[in-house]
């Protein structure tokens, strides 16, 4: 049986198994620190909410090797549902945001490779007596 055990098994939108134990008959089961939310709102707006909240559950978090949270810790942590039309053009606005931070991290990084070739160079040339 697979054992999937947190966050490190899973990508960190879509469940993308990175690792497991594996057992011959290919059932699957997770730890207590993995749980599912069903809802009909949007999980994107539910997703974003949540991952916000990442110190709210810490906080609540029991256990003393691998914190985890309960049935009724979860159910009973409030989320403030909007209508799904605001939900929607939360999510709208979230995604837009975000794209233009994600492409500024890539235009950061594409910048700072660039720094380092010519920090290299300069020094190579410093080395070799050409400044």
């Amino acid at each position: 049986m697979e054992y999937l055990t947190g966050p490190s098994d899973f990508g960190q939108i879509h469940p993308t198994v990175s690792k497991f134990t594996p057992h011959p008959n290919g059932e699957v089961c997770i730890s207590r620190q993995l749980k599912a939310i069903r809802s009909e709102e949007n999980s994107k707006y539910l997703f974003y909410y949540i991952k916000d909240s990442y110190q709210d559950f810490q906080k609540l978090g029991q256990g003393t090797a691998i914190p985890g949270l309960n049935n009724k810790q979860i159910k009973d942590f409030e989320i403030p549902l909007p209508p799904k039309e605001e939900q929607d053009r939360v999510v709208e606005e979230l995604d837009r945001r975000l794209s233009i931070v994600r492409n500024s991290k890539k235009q950061i990084n594409r910048e700072l490779k660039k720094v380092e070739k010519l920090r290299q160079s300069i020094l190579s040339k410093a080395f070799k007596g050409n400044l």
